[in-house]
């Protein structure tokens, strides 16, 4: 998905999370009712991409649930440079490796 706009919080919408969270729960009728951006740590320091969270409300089989979810973005000036395979690697770790080591450290 190519998005055009410079400024990701034109798009990075409520109808994009509705999208993500719908195929996540499996609920077609889930709303968003609100959404929450902000920008993760000092601008100045985030050089390959951009951090935001993001706090979304929203209604699923007729409970209102959050959800806060890390939301990464490859910075444009260094997107030609980046490769697939690290942000492979980097999922890998965030999903597998960490979820691995917590349980680890659960059973000491």
């Amino acid at each position: 998905m190519q998005h055009t706009s410079k400024n990701p919080t034109s798009w990075l919408n409520a109808a994009l999370f509705q999208k993500a969270l719908a195929q996540y729960t499996a609920d077609r009728s889930l709303e968003v009712e609100d959404v929450h951006l902000a920008v993760h740590g000092n601008v100045a320091q985030q050089y390959a991409s951009t951090i935001y969270r993001a706090c979304v409300s929203y209604r699923s089989r007729g409970k209102t649930e959050t959800i806060k979810v890390i939301v990464k973005l490859i910075a444009s000036k260094v997107n030609s440079l980046a490769d697939e395979l690290t942000f492979d690697t980097e999922l890998k770790v965030y999903r597998d490796y960490l979820t691995k080591m917590n349980a680890l450290l659960g059973e000491g």
